[in-house]
């Protein structure tokens, strides 16, 4: 994966989680929603930053991983 696709995904996570954060807060939410949707969208930010830390600088693919 590309660190531009990596970078994409991290942001559309946190602009994913800071609105169930702003919109829970601010009661337009239910606040288990808001958890629902962080907790559903905080291990796909991770994963995304984990493969921009370990994708490689050029246009090449990341080899597989391993289990």
């Amino acid at each position: 994966m590309k660190k531009r696709t990596t970078i994409l995904i991290m942001g559309i996570c946190l602009i994913l989680i800071a609105l169930a954060e702003l919109l829970s807060t601010s009661g337009l939410l239910p606040v288990w929603a808001g958890f629902i949707l962080i907790v559903l969208t905080f291990p796909w930010f991770l994963l995304a930053l984990m493969l921009w830390w370990k994708a490689p600088g050029g246009e090449k693919d990341l080899p597989f991983i391993g289990y």
